[in-house]
């Protein structure tokens, strides 16, 4: 364990608070043939070969590398599944006693779709918007949670969905859009994705995703007056969930940042934090479907305009106006 204040703060808020800590496992690039071409030196997604042919199967390295100091590179089924396993398993059983605790879920990669499915702005091939990408998804999440479940044995583990970016072709309808109705895609990425989310008996253990909206558009409601993801996921997905076939919870949200590209008129939080505050608070109020949501929230301070959007806290600021006005309302635990 690097650090253990962390830690402490994580088991203090499972433990005393009662929160839902989910894990995200980065990087999670995928397993791509194409991972051994020379031409992918850096993780700059520009700088990555365009072609896309995802290897779905357990125990396969592209071109038999081994894996070492290139996680960004790829990460097969097995690895990826390996390190839930391994975090679940020390935290719960290995780590000295009084020390223990359990974490709710496990996310096996952040929003795939665009982290896998772009070359910077080009398209990759297959691209984006085809249903070939979404299949060859479907086939290594569904994958990875046979293999979760096949080598936990006793060890109580759940494999969360891998949250997709919103209005990126997951969702039946565009929500970033300003079409009445929001525009609607061709194929919804979930509905797609049979095995891992649209199925009756899918194959996870709970539903994740994110959500980022626009100021004065908070309120349950179509499109463009609401931009809640969930009123456009498949209706084998929103029946699970209503029905408690699987918890679902939001990882990611928070008001739209300037660098998002949703036009938000809002561009400063710190200029009218109370204005900040209440968009927060009252998304939250509206949201009908999941059980839980974690706003997205830093204090990593690495001057990363994204980032500073997202902190509550600053070393030269403290905590922020805007913040503080919406956790010590009626929404801190």
């Amino acid at each position: 364990m690097k650090n253990w204040n962390l830690y402490n703060y994580l088991q203090d808020a499972a433990q005393r608070g009662g929160a839902w800590v989910v894990f995200r496992i980065a990087p999670s690039p995928g397993n791509f043939e194409e991972s051994i071409l020379n031409s992918w030196d850096d993780p700059d997604p520009v700088k990555r070969p365009i072609t896309r042919t995802l290897i779905a199967k357990e125990n396969i390295r592209p071109g038999g590398w081994l894996q070492c100091d290139n996680d960004w590179r790829f990460r097969p089924v097995d690895d990826v599944g390996d390190e839930i396993m391994a975090i679940q398993r020390f935290i719960l059983w290995q780590a000295p006693p009084k020390y223990r605790w359990g974490a709710f879920g496990f996310e096996p990669a952040n929003e795939p779709n665009i982290e896998w499915y772009t070359r910077g702005k080009l398209e990759t091939i297959p691209p984006l918007h085809d249903t070939l990408a979404w299949r060859a998804l479907d086939q290594y999440f569904s994958n990875l949670y046979d293999y979760v479940h096949e080598y936990a044995g006793l060890l109580p583990v759940y494999v969360l969905t891998p949250p997709m970016a919103q209005s990126a072709y997951a969702e039946t309808h565009n929500i970033n859009s300003d079409e009445p109705g929001c525009d609607e895609f061709a194929f919804s990425g979930y509905g797609v994705m049979t095995r891992t989310f649209n199925a009756v008996d899918p194959k996870n253990d709970g539903y994740s995703w994110h959500n980022y909206w626009i100021a004065d558009r908070e309120g349950w409601a179509a499109c463009p007056g609401g931009q809640h993801v969930s009123m456009w996921f498949p209706d084998t997905i929103k029946s699970n969930i209503q029905n408690g076939v699987r918890p679902a919870i939001i990882t990611e949200a928070d008001l739209a940042s300037p660098a998002q590209g949703m036009e938000n008129w809002f561009t400063d939080k710190d200029a009218l934090p109370r204005t900040a505050a209440s968009s927060i608070r009252e998304f939250l109020y509206y949201e009908e479907m999941a059980g839980g949501v974690a706003v997205w929230l830093l204090n990593d301070d690495v001057g990363n305009a994204e980032h500073g959007w997202h902190q509550a806290f600053t070393p030269t600021l403290g905590f922020r106006e805007w913040f503080t006005d919406w956790w010590y309302s009626g929404e801190a635990p």
